[in-house]
């Protein structure tokens, strides 16, 4: 079980969320679309986007979890994941550095 914090970015709103390890992380996606109308949203950890299979590989105890709006899907295509797995300009390996 992983207790969390999902916050609407727009409205700063949030739920508090216990998900059990094994779920699935597009349970996020559905509860952004139940509690505030998105359709399709990017999920954020700090500057982080959130990626992965289930809850467990992901999310700790005590996260704060930012939904932002996506309205185009960008984030959820397939060109997108390839560019982050492929070494292109968003990739971990790309030499982008966050800023603060």
């Amino acid at each position: 079980m992983v207790r969390f914090t999902l916050m609407e970015g727009r409205s700063s709103e949030s739920i508090r969320m216990d998900l059990s390890n094994e779920d699935d992380l597009q349970e996020l996606s559905e509860i952004a679309s139940e509690y505030w109308g998105m359709e399709n949203a990017v999920f954020l950890r700090g500057y982080s986007l959130v990626r992965g299979r289930t809850v467990g590989e992901v999310l700790r105890e005590g996260d704060v979890i930012e939904a932002i709006p996506d309205p185009r899907g960008t984030f959820r295509s397939t060109s997108f994941d390839k560019a982050l797995s492929d070494g292109g300009p968003w990739s971990e390996d790309s030499g982008h550095t966050r800023t603060s």
